[in-house]
């Protein structure tokens, strides 16, 4: 049974999943008229980022030597400028009905190449800057700042005549500090149970 699922398999059956969520964020937004919020924030319409991840993984490996991981390190010149421009392009255009639908497949797809940069080119710039600790650190926070930063630009916006720089500013370092105690006051303390409760099962 194995020996039938594929990489090739897993490939097409990840990037049809893809393909999939691309399709439900157009009907939502097309035929149900769903608002920003719903499509930005629920999982049936954004779990395609996690699976260009499992795609970049299983076909695109760059500790297995994948051959889709050497034949797009073999174009690095033209495949980062392009995915920084499909990146920056992605935000820069308005339109609610590419925000809502296309905007996250052409990021997801973007990254891939910008992750395989990120992972042979070490001593460049970006990377080393990348890899400096506070960045690391607010890698480690980013998923639970992703989800609270709206919330707190929403608050100051609603309690805050100021201008935008600043509520911006200082919703940025209201959420890094939440963030930064859910890590030690909840993160941590979980992983430290889960490795108990693992070695408690292996034994």
């Amino acid at each position: 049974m194995y020996s039938r699922f594929t990489v090739y398999r897993q490939t097409i059956i990840l990037l049809a999943l893809c393909g999939a969520t691309l399709a439900w964020r157009c009907i939502l937004h097309f035929q149900f008229h769903s608002d920003f919020t719903r499509i930005y924030y629920a999982t049936d319409t954004r779990f395609d980022s996690i699976l260009f991840g499992c795609v970049f993984a299983v076909a695109a490996n760059p500790i297995l030597r994948d051959p889709l991981h050497e034949w797009l390190l073999r174009r690095m010149n033209w495949l980062v400028p392009l995915s920084i421009v499909v990146i920056i392009g992605s935000f820069l255009i308005r339109a609610e009905s590419f925000r809502d639908t296309l905007r996250y497949t052409l990021q997801g797809l973007a990254l891939i190449p910008l992750f395989i940069a990120a992972i042979h080119y070490q001593q460049t710039l970006p990377v080393r800057f990348l890899n400096l600790p506070v960045m690391r650190f607010l890698g480690v926070l980013s998923y639970t700042l992703y989800l609270c930063h709206g919330m707190f630009m929403d608050f100051f916006d609603s309690i805050w005549a100021g201008g935008a720089f600043l509520k911006g500013l200082v919703s940025l370092v209201c959420a890094i500090c939440f963030a930064t105690l859910v890590h030690y006051w909840i993160e941590r303390p979980c992983t430290r149970i889960r490795r108990r409760l693992s070695k408690a099962l292996r034994a």
